[in-house]
């Protein structure tokens, strides 16, 4: 069974209660991916929100505009079991620690499946994500519309993203415009031909954020965009420091380490908590996380 008709096969219409338990699982796999590498939280954020921006502008349904922000959210989870030395490593990389990071999709993928066969919708998307449009990606070869469509979203999302971000094996990061640029000349190569216009269009219309510019507002805002139990009047209303804490809360950060990055007591952070809690009517992080994921819609089987 190929990985697309995998993903139908699993992606039904009747409630699953162990759907659902396996679905409270997600913001947990976010934040160990955000405590494992701050980094690479932050980007995934950004992804996530570009993701589902085009989502949107493709009409795409509820179910998969909510599969695509969790697979953009976890798109380079598989990186969990790469050595923290290769991630971290400056300058031109080695092949073979090159070879040991082209596996991260096909990890990420086989660690969902592991956890729930209903988690497939997502675990696709996750798999496909550096398969290119002309077939040189990986890790399956595949080309044009063979490639789940959510990867090819991701795909561009996660480049533009990366291209404007400086890391350890790239320190330096070309502009918006540069990155747009190059999705242009790629575009019909590596790159689905009619997602890559839709990124220019989003950009141009200040929907899309760089890495140079991280908004907390303007990413978190893609949280509103996610339909049933996620979107929530209750966002518009906070305080820009009540978004600041909610932000570093939902990437998985303790309140220390909240305080610490904010330069603010962690009595502060708890009384902006205390805050956000009596907003949304609950009473502790964790009823707030599983509120704003939305775990009872993201799989819905």
């Amino acid at each position: 069974m190929g990985w697309e008709e995998l993903a139908r096969s699993t992606w039904g219409t009747v409630k699953n209660p162990d759907a659902v338990r396996h679905a409270r699982a997600l913001p947990t796999l976010a934040g160990a991916a955000a405590i494992y590498d701050q980094g690479t939280a932050e980007h995934s954020l950004r992804v996530a929100h570009t993701s589902v921006c085009i989502a949107g502008l493709l009409d795409l349904s509820e179910k998969e505009i909510q599969t695509v922000w969790w697979a953009a959210m976890l798109h380079d989870f598989g990186k969990l079991t790469a050595r923290v030395e290769v991630l971290r490593q400056v300058g031109p990389i080695k092949e073979a620690d090159r070879r040991e990071l082209r596996e991260h999709p096909a990890v990420g993928c086989d660690l969902l499946l592991a956890l729930s066969p209903v988690l497939a919708p997502i675990a696709v998307a996750v798999r496909a994500h550096h398969e290119r449009w002309d077939g040189s990606g990986y890790p399956d070869g595949l080309e044009g519309e063979q490639i789940p469509l959510l990867g090819r979203i991701i795909a561009v999302a996660d480049a533009f993203d990366s291209m404007s971000r400086p890391r350890p094996q790239r320190p330096g990061a070309v502009d918006a415009s540069e990155a747009l640029e190059e999705l242009r000349r790629w575009s019909g190569r590596k790159f689905d031909p009619r997602i890559v216009p839709l990124v220019v269009e989003l950009y141009n219309n200040g929907r899309v954020v760089d890495a140079t510019t991280v908004d907390v507002t303007a990413v978190l805002d893609s949280v509103q965009h996610l339909p049933g139990a996620v979107r929530f009047p209750q966002l518009s209303a906070l305080s820009a420091r009540q978004w600041e804490v909610l932000s570093h809360l939902m990437r998985g950060e303790r309140v220390r380490t909240i305080a610490h990055k904010l330069f603010v007591s962690e009595s502060t952070v708890r009384n902006h908590l205390s805050a956000v809690f009596e907003r949304f009517g609950v009473h502790s992080q964790a009823q707030l996380l599983a509120l704003l994921s939305g775990s009872d819609e993201v799989i819905t089987l």
